[in-house]
């Protein structure tokens, strides 16, 4: 949500099954979280199919995800208002190789998603296909 304020959300990557979840609450959650993101910060927003590979990864991450427009410093800092100052210096000392690990990781998130024609390149261009067709 932080970075959706930030405006710094170009697409909203949300996964299926969050909108058919048992729980209603769960559902208007989502549902909320997908009509801001359109409405109040004019994000494109993306539902994937559960079914599909890029589903499936999205769904076993967290389920939503966002391209960003830009990096945005400090995102790693921000944490739920429950944890302790504990927690923020065990993350504050987070090593190079894990750094290094969670880029990695999310490069090849974003880089199957594109390759699956998921999502367009951060460039604005398309690739020739109708926008409406998501």
């Amino acid at each position: 949500m932080y970075a959706l304020e930030c405006k710094a959300v170009k697409t909203l990557l949300i996964s299926d099954h969050l909108f058919r979840s048992k729980s209603t609450l769960v559902r208007k959650q989502y549902v909320q979280l997908a009509e801001q993101a359109e409405k109040k910060f004019k994000a494109e927003v993306v539902v994937f199919s559960s079914m599909s590979q890029a589903g499936q990864r999205l769904k076993d991450l967290t389920g939503v995800a966002g391209v960003l427009y830009c990096p945005i410093p400090g995102i790693d800092d921000i944490e739920e208002d429950s944890s302790d100052d504990s927690d923020k210096e065990e993350k504050s000392e987070e090593s190079e190789e894990e750094k290094t690990n969670k880029i990695s990781f999310e490069d090849e998130q974003l880089e199957l998603l594109i390759n699956e024609g998921m999502i367009g390149y951060g460039d604005g261009e398309t690739d020739g296909e109708d926008d409406n067709n998501h």
